[in-house]
């Protein structure tokens, strides 16, 4: 009898803290989604001009639209791939490298939207 009791009070409790982590309205949620890539033409011209002047003659390998509210560019400097991150008026936001040089970055977003990624061999 004790142990039906007891499975009953675990469930109860796992239902209820699964209920509770929908309602909490301050935690936010990671999407894993990855960001869509867009070509350079569908780029605003303030970023490409803010990308130029801060990576002055680099290229772009790819460039992803982060959930219209900016973009991110992925190119190649000195030998180390680096992820850009620019809002859509062209200011810049953040800057990551791959120090471990396989090709991986992730966007630690803190929001609940598209994560600007490149796996390895991709």
């Amino acid at each position: 009898m004790k142990k039906i009791a007891f499975i009953g009070f675990l469930i109860i409790t796992i239902t209820a803290c699964k209920k509770l982590e929908n309602l909490n309205p301050f935690e936010k949620k990671h999407k894993d989604a990855p960001c869509a890539t867009v070509n350079s033409e569908s780029i605003p011209q303030a970023v490409k001009d803010a990308f130029n002047q801060k990576y002055f003659g680099i290229s772009v390998t790819t460039w992803f639209n982060k959930d219209n509210t900016g973009y991110c560019a992925l190119f190649t400097q000195n030998g180390i791939k680096t992820l850009a991150q620019f809002n859509n008026d062209g200011a810049f936001v953040k800057e990551e490298t791959d120090n471990n040089k396989e090709g991986e970055h992730k966007d630690i977003n803190n929001d609940s939207g598209c994560s600007c990624e490149l796996e390895s061999g991709d």
